[in-house]
C-alpha cells in the first residue's frame, strides 16, 4: 500500500523539475561574448526586488523604436512589469495581487540619462554583462518584442511619469512570469546561459546572472 506522503513529494518533485525545465527557455539565439566577439556591455540594474537594463543607446541601432522615442539619449534604462502596479507607488498590497494574475496590460518603463544607469539612477547594484556582436542583436530584437507598436513602428505610449516613459507591453506578466524573469529572458535570448525559472526576486536574478556571463569584453 502506498503512503499519501510519497504521492505528494513525487508529485511536488515533477513540478519542481518541469519547472526548473522551463527555465530553459527560450532558446539561445547567440553564442556567449568572447576576447574575439565583444560588442559591449550592458548592466542589470537591481533594487533588490526589481531588475531594468541599462543599455547604451547605440546598441539597439537607430532604427529601435526606443532610439525613436529618445533620439538624443546615451543611455537607456529598461524595465518591463505589469503596467497598473508599475505606475503605483509599490505599497498597494491588492494591486500587486492583482498583478500576480493573468491577463492583466504588461507594461514598460522607459528612461533616458547621459551615461550608465548606476551614475545617475538609484539602486542596489549593477551586474554588467559582455554580449557578442549576435547577443546585442537579439537583446535588441527581444525588447523591441515585449513592447505594442502602433502602425507606424513607434511605441504606444501610456504616459511619462517617474522621470520617464510608460510603453504599452505585449508579454504576459503573471505569478510565473515577472518583470525579473523578463529581464533573465532577455539575456538567455542573448546569449547568457542563464537558468530563468528561479530568477523571482531581483537578487535571486543578479545572483544567477553573476556567474553566466563574462562582465567585460577585455580577455
Amino acid at each position: 500500500m502506498k503512503r499519501p506522503w510519497i504521492n505528494g513529494w513525487a508529485t511536488a518533485a515533477a513540478l519542481l523539475l518541469a519547472w526548473a525545465i522551463s527555465g530553459e527557455a527560450p532558446a539561445r539565439r547567440a553564442p556567449i561574448a568572447s576576447a574575439d566577439d565583444c560588442a559591449g556591455v550592458i548592466g542589470v540594474w537591481s533594487n533588490g526586488y526589481h531588475t531594468s537594463l541599462s543599455v547604451r543607446a547605440s546598441l539597439l541601432g537607430e532604427g529601435h523604436p526606443l532610439r525613436r522615442l529618445y533620439p538624443d539619449a546615451a543611455y537607456l534604462m529598461i524595465g518591463w512589469g505589469d503596467l497598473a502596479f508599475y505606475r503605483s507607488r509599490g505599497d498597494d498590497i491588492l494591486l500587486g495581487v492583482q498583478a500576480l494574475a493573468p491577463g492583466g496590460q504588461s507594461g514598460m518603463h522607459i528612461l533616458a540619462g547621459p551615461g550608465p544607469v548606476e551614475s545617475w539612477y538609484r539602486g542596489k547594484e549593477v551586474e554588467p554583462v559582455a554580449l557578442s556582436s549576435a547577443g546585442v542583436n537579439a537583446l535588441s530584437d527581444y525588447i523591441k518584442d515585449s513592447m505594442a507598436l502602433d502602425a507606424s513602428g513607434a511605441p504606444e505610449v501610456v504616459a511619462f511619469e517617474q522621470d520617464g516613459y510608460f510603453l504599452k507591453g505585449r508579454k504576459d506578466f503573471h505569478a510565473l512570469n515577472v518583470c525579473n524573469h523578463w529581464t533573465a529572458r532577455a539575456l538567455r535570448a542573448a546569449g547568457v546561459p542563464v537558468n530563468v525559472a528561479f530568477a523571482f526576486t531581483g537578487d535571486m536574478a543578479v545572483r544567477l546572472i553573476g556567474p553566466a556571463a563574462p562582465d567585460r569584453c577585455a580577455p
